[in-house]
């Protein structure tokens, strides 16, 4: 019995991703255009849908606004009774529809073109009346749903909200929207803090007691114990950064040496240690750690000319994102 629901499972999946690589195949010049023109609009983007496809109209949207594309989810029945207010002359509107033939949107499509409106349909079929009646279509072609009473919307709204974001990340590309962009509006949760730069999580420089390459292990030990960060820089007297001693380090060259005590921190450290600067982001930092063939949890922090500002440690990453 769960090998047969896991093979219905499986089936839902591959037939959607078939569609989808369909939907890749046939994009066409169509797409181009009405992304040309949704990127010169200087109103918000309206996208209005009804049903399954509201839904995913509300999706777009919020993705779209995400990135800082202004954008507003109009239900088209509310739209009918007063709504239409909030469309400005010459918006761009986005019209999805599965089958074209969603009555409350042809009754809308009359008026947004009343306001001079650019029109685009996203519809399952070119000849569908809100394909024919929108100045531009984009044709999101699905033969079959994936339940095999072929009645469940599944593979056309996949569908519709794989072109919605093929829509969002072009208009990303065209407008050349940045990280610090998209930071601007992600300022809370797991993504907005990974977004931020490493010196808002770093342990600053004043907060740390670095030792230089002569020092013994002894007073690397008593360092570590005082200031249990789980590792200590060395440096110059300029505070270039020289290396790095983590505790690991610590236990591995005790195992192996006799007179550990007689060791000076330029036998134990690390000679050029992966580094991050101030101004990265923690995402950026986190791949550098979890981008290594052996396990990094700790970065030391510096700016220019290899001058050491800080010390950025995993579990203060993650134990802000688990807050």
């Amino acid at each position: 019995m769960t090998s047969t629901l896991l093979e219905i499972a499986k089936n839902v999946i591959k037939v959607e991703a078939r569609v989808l690589n369909d939907l890749a195949n046939n994009l066409d010049h169509s797409f181009t255009t009405c992304c040309e023109l949704l990127n010169k609009t200087k109103h918000p983007i309206i996208l209005s849908g009804l049903g399954k496809s509201g839904l995913i109209a509300k999706k777009i949207t919020a993705t779209l606004t995400s990135i800082g594309i202004k954008s507003i989810y109009l239900h088209p029945n509310e739209a009918l009774h007063g709504d239409i207010g909030i469309i400005e002359n010459k918006s761009c509107c986005l019209l999805l529809s599965n089958s074209g033939k969603t009555q409350e949107l042809l009754d809308l499509l009359i008026y947004l073109k009343h306001k001079n409106c650019t029109t685009i349909a996203l519809t399952n079929n070119n000849n569908s009346p809100l394909a024919q009646k929108a100045q531009h279509h984009i044709e999101i072609k699905v033969k079959k749903e994936a339940d095999p009473l072929n009645i469940l919307p599944s593979c056309s709204t996949t569908a519709t909200l794989a072109m919605g974001d093929a829509i969002a990340i072009t208009l990303m590309s065209m407008k050349k929207i940045t990280l610090a962009d998209f930071q601007k509006n992600h300022p809370a949760g797991t993504l907005g803090h990974l977004l931020k730069p490493v010196k808002n999580n770093m342990h600053p420089l004043n907060t740390l007691c670095c030792l230089t390459s002569n020092s013994m292990s002894k007073e690397i030990l008593d360092i570590l114990t005082k200031i249990p960060l789980g590792a200590v820089c060395i440096t110059d007297k300029n505070k270039k950064l020289l290396g790095i001693i983590t505790d690991g380090d610590i236990r591995r060259m005790a195992k192996k040496k006799k007179e550990f005590e007689n060791l000076q921190a330029k036998d134990i450290m690390t000679v050029n240690p992966l580094t991050t600067t101030e101004n990265e982001t923690l995402k950026e930092a986190l791949e550098k750690m979890q981008n290594r063939t052996s396990e990094i949890s700790i970065l030391p922090v510096i700016s220019k000319k290899n001058t050491l500002c800080g010390l950025l440690r995993l579990h203060d990453i993650i134990g802000k994102i688990n807050t």
